[in-house]
């Protein structure tokens, strides 16, 4: 296969499985009843989905100069969407139910095996990058899918300790301490 194909082969992949798990989150966020469950999995929804709409511009201009310099501006500024959940949870869910997820417990072993995943196929094409740009490109992208591990780790937590979850992620604290 020569680096054009492998190149072109990988954009297809990744683009593949990152609509994959654009509909996975949304699909479930759907039939979540529990507001932060909700909100994280809205979340990765949407990075799903904005990866997926960058990556397709990234190829579109891979596939038309066969340069990776210009594919780098696909790369946006580095901003965390577990730090933004997160405070958006803070805020809004003051006085959620802290005692559990609702009736519908989140696939999350599919979840992380599905972020794994698409860090195994980024690495993998990061081993066989020839530039820098293209080094930076994908490192961007295995930092944001482990970004993604990060928010499904705090998911996890909060369904399996709800009330310790609240405590640390919350800021909750004891009363008139």
């Amino acid at each position: 296969m020569s680096v054009k194909e492998q190149i072109e082969s990988f954009f297809c992949e990744v683009l593949e499985l990152k609509e994959q798990k654009a509909k996975f989150y949304g699909e479930w966020a759907q039939k979540c009843d529990d507001s932060v469950g909700r909100d994280i999995l809205i979340a990765l929804q949407d990075a799903e989905s904005r990866d997926v709409e960058r990556l397709k511009a990234a190829q579109e201009e891979w596939s038309r100069t066969n340069q990776w310099s210009g594919v780098c501006r696909y790369v946006p500024e580095r901003t965390s969407i577990a730090d933004t959940v997160l405070k958006k949870v803070r805020q809004s869910h003051k006085n959620a139910s802290k005692t559990g997820c609702g009736s519908v417990k989140f696939p999350l072993d599919v979840a992380r095996e599905l972020e794994e995943k698409a860090i195994a196929l980024f690495r993998k094409q990061l081993e066989k990058a020839k530039s820098e740009d293209e080094k930076n490109f994908i490192e961007a992208f295995i930092s944001e899918e482990k970004e993604h591990l990060r928010l499904i780790a705090d998911l996890k937590y909060y369904y399996e300790d709800p009330q310790g979850w609240f405590m640390e992620k919350g800021r909750g604290g004891l009363d008139g301490v």
